[in-house]
């Protein structure tokens, strides 16, 4: 069985929408998000040196990085806020990484040397606990700040990464969309608060089920000091979902607060004649900004979130199907031979 614990601390911060007031300052002029040179202008990257022209071209060598393609792989971003590219490096260090808005006559240079990182450059391993397709690889990560003037929609881009002699990787593009919050055909599901009752876990033609305040454990081998020598012993650890609650509000914003219950071992005290354990409850809150499509019954969830590998702030878009099924919550995602489905019930 995954842990919860394992999956979720991809969504640890959240997405705050802005709330207007009488204070606010009048609205910016809307930047179309059609015109690539209007976009490029308006992003920005730390520590980028911005070119004009075209990117230099992949290179021929063998030995010259490479980029797995992962173009259908979904962005997001919400104006204001960050969106964050992060190249699946296939072969090569990278040195850097070149960026271009596909039409615009102009690119960015992002260096990644130490002390010059474009902000935020490093490896993450994302998780989540309500979208299985969430990218779990660790992954070169570069923050790219959406202007809070531009049009919702989509615009797309080019990028490549080079190493320390200049040699340029294959050319991936992407698409990122900017979203708005809500959307009709949602009154079943918000505003509401529901309740986890299973998470099921369908891979291989193996199905895991798991309930909230159910006990699960697992039992495996490891090796454990036994005076100036080593010994195989087993060791079982244990978890539970106390609760977990999830809330739409019908402003687009969501809540999900979680309870969990953790047993792991103590390596620091444990020896082979004395197995030693520890204990904890951990309190998850996260937050995030929701849209739905009544239409394909697509719910996009666009989540904030600190990672604990170091601890910066990472923004990610996540896609799954969620329906009403006798009165409960479904929230399912697929991955190649994977079905991953939440089910809630309404609080009361």
């Amino acid at each position: 069985m995954r842990r919860i614990s394992y999956i979720m601390i991809l969504l640890a911060a959240g997405v705050f929408m802005a709330c207007g007031d009488d204070d606010e300052p009048e609205l910016k002029e809307r930047i179309d998000i059609d015109d690539a040179e209007l976009v490029s202008n308006s992003i920005t990257i730390d520590n980028a040196v911005k070119m004009e022209g075209n990117p230099p071209a992949p290179s021929s060598d063998p030995d010259a990085p490479s980029l797995y393609d992962n173009s259908n792989e979904d962005f997001g971003a919400v104006s204001g806020k960050s969106f964050y590219l992060d190249p699946d490096v296939n072969q090569g260090q990278p040195a850097g990484i070149y960026f271009q808005v596909k039409g615009s006559n102009e690119y960015f240079d992002i260096p990644l040397t130490p002390g010059s990182s474009g902000g935020r450059f490093g490896l993450r391993k994302p998780k989540s606990i309500l979208f299985k397709n969430a990218r779990t690889d660790e992954s070169y990560v570069i923050e790219i700040q959406i202007p809070d003037n531009l049009e919702l929609g989509e615009f797309c881009a080019l990028y490549c990464i080079y190493d320390e002699e200049e040699r340029v990787s294959n050319v991936v593009e992407i698409c990122i969309e900017v979203i708005e919050f809500g959307g009709e055909g949602s009154e079943f599901f918000s505003p509401q608060t529901w309740e986890l009752v299973s998470i099921t876990d369908i891979e291989g033609g193996q199905t895991e089920i798991e309930i909230p305040g159910e006990t699960y454990e697992e039992t495996y081998e490891t090796s454990l000091p036994c005076g100036d020598t080593f010994q195989t012993v087993e060791v079982t650890a244990a978890y539970r979902t106390n609760y977990l609650y999830l809330t739409f509000s019908d402003n687009g914003a969501y809540e999900l607060k979680s309870e969990e219950y953790e047993k792991y071992l103590d390596w620091e005290n444990s020896t082979c004649q004395n197995v030693t354990y520890k204990e904890e409850t951990e309190l998850y809150t996260e937050t995030g900004i929701w849209t739905y499509d009544n239409a394909t019954e697509t719910l996009t969830v666009v989540t904030e979130y600190v990672d604990d590998y170091d601890g910066e702030t990472y923004t990610d878009i996540f896609k799954v199907q969620m329906e009403l099924v006798d009165d409960q919550l479904v929230i399912t995602s697929e991955e190649d031979d994977e079905i991953f489905k939440i089910t809630l019930k309404k609080k009361v």
